[in-house]
């Protein structure tokens, strides 16, 4: 496909990608089309149908390139549906996500349908478990029926589904999508950290968000967010976070940090709640950790739950008791008709949309992620790896350094570490044939 990135292909069967771990010296698979501004771009302009087959056990370790996934860049009219990524592990720089790395217009549009990932990425900036970011100057992006199920993990703009969208010209429209991630910051002082996305913009285009979900944990120091880390002038329209949160300063249940100051229209938030723990040291709401703005309007007709969320106050958004967020009298303007339902048997009795899979909170999240846990951390001497799934069988450890130098490996949960320097590591561990990912602080 590299050679012709203008035609248009079908998969007719199931691919093991297994080999490419092998591959390039260890680099692996050589992502498909690219993204060179000197040269405007050389990237994936034509069409693939994946014919509802799914491409297995991905591997890529580029760390210090950018634009990297599946698809490296998917530009000017290409289209992508019926694609399944399963267990794929993904290293790159900026600009990196299980699909794609990144997804730009610039005269024609693009319509990605019905794709799904799966698997673990890391990078720096720019990072997300669908698509590192998505970019509309002169031609509008699609994403329907999406989802991601992924650990993610990077300094800046991190998503569960995106890293950043920017609608710099024309639109970058998203729905009907899910994210069910384990999202965090890995260095000190990271920031715009968010269960479906890191940060958005649309300075001089738009970015619509409607009819998405987000559900799984997200960690980061500045501007975390159960939905969205920050954001400034985007729509999100009957969204929901379903997210465990967890930082320092401007966090938020649903969003971390709305900028509204100068801009001439600010941000829309409306019939959108979350349910999630929240925790922080300031600039902390159940909805939202701070609006900068000179008028805070942008959020309507939206809610959180202040018994889960443990949080009573939040700059935006208006906190109900469990059982109001269970009655659907509470949600005012909402249309129970074609977009939300509410079932006491579905979804631990919280609205849900139409439009995206009924299950529990509980068994989503059970049957997708196994919360993957290092004590103590930091470490010095030793370290104890802890999945919450109790049945979990550990096969394999591998212990890295940033630049994805393989340091030390281990077949048991407890690992001496007190040969490691003072730093930041990367902790893979390959369990039930699949691989989680988090990272390891060493201080000595």
């Amino acid at each position: 496909m590299s050679d012709e990135l203008d035609a248009h292909y079908m998969l007719m069967n199931d691919i093991d990608a297994l080999e490419t771990k092998d591959w390039n010296e260890g680099k692996g698979f050589d992502p498909i089309g690219d993204y060179d501004r000197e040269i405007d771009s050389i990237g994936f302009m034509g069409g693939l149908n994946g014919n509802g087959h799914t491409i297995n056990e991905l591997f890529i370790n580029r760390v210090t390139e950018n634009n990297v996934g599946l698809f490296g860049c998917i530009y000017e009219d290409g289209n992508v549906r019926d694609v399944f990524l399963n267990n794929a592990n993904i290293k790159g720089a900026v600009s990196v996500g299980l699909f794609a790395g990144t997804i730009r217009t610039k005269f024609a549009d693009i319509w990605i349908e019905n794709c799904h990932s799966e698997g673990t990425v890391e990078g720096a900036a720019r990072i997300g478990g669908f698509c590192g970011e998505t970019y509309a100057f002169l031609g509008e992006i699609v994403i329907n029926n999406c989802s991601s199920i992924a650990n993610v993990s990077g300094n800046n703009a991190v998503g569960g589904f995106s890293g950043k969208n920017d609608g710099n010209g024309d639109s970058v429209n998203i729905r009907f999508c899910s994210s069910n991630c384990v999202v965090f910051g890995v260095d000190p002082g990271q920031k715009s950290i968010g269960g479906f996305s890191g940060y958005d913009q649309a300075a001089f285009g738009e970015v619509n968000i409607q009819q998405c979900i987000s559900t799984g944990s997200v960690k980061g120091d500045d501007r975390a967010g159960g939905f969205i880390g920050s954001c400034l002038r985007i729509t999100y329209i009957n969204c929901a976070s379903l997210c465990s949160v967890e930082g320092i300063g401007h966090i938020g249940g649903f969003v971390g940090k709305i900028v509204a100051i100068n801009v001439p229209f600010p941000s829309l938030l409306m019939n959108c709640y979350s349910i999630g723990s929240v925790k922080g040291s300031f600039n902390v709401g159940g909805f939202c950790g701070i609006i900068e703005a000179d008028e805070k309007d942008d959020i309507k007709y939206s809610y959180f739950d202040n018994e889960t969320s443990g949080k009573e106050i939040s700059d935006g958004g208006t906190g109900k008791t469990t059982a109001q967020m269970k009655t659907r009298s509470t949600f005012e303007t909402w249309d129970f008709d074609n977009i939300w339902d509410i079932d006491p048997e579905i979804n631990n009795g919280y609205p849900f949309l139409r439009c995206l899979p009924t299950v529990s909170v509980d068994e989503l999240i059970s049957s997708q992620i196994k919360k993957l846990e290092i004590y103590p951390n930091p470490a010095r001497d030793q370290i104890q790896i802890v999945f919450e799934e109790e049945s979990a069988i550990i096969s394999l450890v591998e212990i890295s350094d940033l630049s994805g130098r393989l340091i030390l490996t281990s077949k048991t949960d407890r690992i001496d570490v007190s040969l490691l320097s003072s730093g930041i590591y990367w902790v893979s561990v390959e369990s039930d044939g699949e691989i989680y990912s988090t990272k390891l602080i060493v201080e000595k």
